[in-house]
């Protein structure tokens, strides 16, 4: 019984990766369009038309909701990933989301902020 928080701990922490990669995705993804079209992606659509990034609006295994905001000029963006709250990271309270922007400032927050800068809160250690 004692044992359940420390498995839900190593659980939820091990499931980050997959935000961390479909962020790390989308940035790549992100600087071939800037590359292409001198400005960044405004949308993420799984079938790339348009003005938008090839990629789902939620992680490979489903816990995480993926999100952009870019700007007007479409020259900086800042990438989100925040669990789900029907899903297994739900419980993951401290690292409920994670971004990653323009110039790869990498942040984490819980549900309701404040964002936090990286290395320092563990959430994308």
């Amino acid at each position: 019984r004692s044992a359940y928080p420390s498995y839900r701990h190593i659980m939820h922490r091990s499931q980050r990766i997959e935000a961390h990669l479909a962020l790390l995705r989308l940035q790549t993804l992100q600087e071939r369009h800037f590359a292409d079209h001198h400005a960044y992606a405004s949308q993420l659509r799984a079938d790339g038309r348009g003005d938008s990034l090839p990629i789902a609006a939620i992680t490979e295994n489903g816990h995480y909701d993926l999100s952009m905001r870019v700007d007007a000029d479409g020259q900086a963006y800042v990438a989100i990933a925040r669990a789900r709250q029907s899903g297994r990271q739900a419980g993951d309270s401290w690292c409920q989301q994670f971004s990653i922007d323009t110039v790869g400032t990498r942040r984490s927050a819980t549900a309701t902020g404040p964002w936090r800068a990286e290395p320092g809160s563990g959430c994308w250690g």
